[in-house]
């Protein structure tokens, strides 16, 4: 969980630069986030929001997380206003450490994270299941979203430590094909007319945070 310092040389914290922020997690640990004018926590998977209320969701590191994608998507187009945006940065379904993640049972990612980014806190970790990492899978949920997402080259984030490592994963990040060492960074729009996203029967600014 983060709870970043509120001042003005970080960018990321947007109370005061927005109308209203409102924090929101599974996580109680959410009331303790001073960055946001508003901290809520989720029951049942529920954003507990007024419909068509919200601007912009930004959801960083989220979204490999997330077991049921149909549900999530009612939920984040319920109190989205029309012309709203949805925002989200995950890793590319294709990339070297998802896949790796995905031969480990979740229960033994705490225990590997501690050797692959020692300055993590275990209670951090939560289980992943990449059910919304591919751009394609993406744009069938949200059919009818404006889309303006992408895959971003970034930098390693693991390196067990050694320097040597960080130079070595460095290096392989610099020239292997982007969904291999990427991000994918989601800019959906909602249309300015009422509708339904595609992909699913309907059911029922937010930042949730990883």
């Amino acid at each position: 969980m983060s709870n970043p310092a509120r001042t003005d040389a970080n960018p990321r914290v947007m109370k005061g630069k927005a109308k209203k922020v409102i924090a929101v997690d599974i996580d109680p640990i959410v009331l303790e986030n001073d960055s946001a004018d508003e901290c809520l926590v989720m029951t049942d998977n529920l954003i507990p929001v007024e419909d068509v209320s919200v601007d912009m969701i930004i959801s960083d590191f989220v979204l490999e997380h997330i077991d049921d994608p149909d549900s999530f998507r009612d939920e984040v187009d319920r109190i989205l206003r029309p012309g709203g945006w949805f925002c989200a940065r995950t890793p590319h379904a294709f990339h070297y450490i998802t896949c790796a993640a995905r031969l480990v049972p979740n229960k033994m990612h705490a225990a590997m994270m501690r050797y692959a980014q020692p300055d993590r806190n275990e209670i951090d970790v939560f289980p992943t299941r990449y059910r919304m990492n591919r751009l394609s899978t993406l744009r069938k949920l949200f059919g009818t979203y404006e889309d303006h997402s992408r895959v971003i080259r970034t930098k390693p984030s693991y390196s067990f430590g050694l320097k040597p490592v960080h130079w070595a994963f460095s290096a392989v990040h610099a020239i292997a094909p982007k969904p291999l060492v990427g991000a994918l960074f989601i800019y959906l729009k909602k249309p300015e007319t009422s509708g339904k996203p595609t992909g699913a029967p309907h059911a029922s600014s937010v930042e949730p945070q990883s």
